[in-house]
């Protein structure tokens, strides 16, 4: 995990976070653990501007219920238990899963 934050005027700030996720080798504790780590990087940021990119090694599938506002119309194929776990990290920080809201060519997805 790597962080940058960059001071665009003295009110807002924007804050980059590049990430690589476990991989399914990894224990669903050490996945537990990473996500929370994320989290409470999150939480203590505390910056209206937070990007978070990278590689989380899920597959978030297509919006199961209407409640689901962190996932778009765009979203591919079906949710997988890392993807879900995603799902919810982004639900929990009020974020939301930003390439699955623009439409892609077959090829890009």
């Amino acid at each position: 995990m790597a962080q940058v934050i960059l001071q665009i005027n003295k009110r807002y700030s924007l804050t980059l976070t590049q990430i690589y996720a476990p991989t399914t080798s990894y224990s669903d504790e050490d996945t537990d653990d990473f996500y929370q780590q994320l989290a409470d990087n999150v939480i203590q940021q505390n910056h209206k501007l937070h990007v978070i990119m990278g590689d989380f090694i899920a597959k978030v599938g297509e919006k199961s219920t209407r409640s689901e506002l962190c996932i778009g119309p765009h979203g591919l194929g079906t949710r997988n238990e890392r993807g879900q776990t995603l799902v919810d990290f982004a639900a929990a920080t009020n974020m939301r899963i930003e390439n699955t809201f623009f439409k892609k060519k077959a090829n890009s997805k």
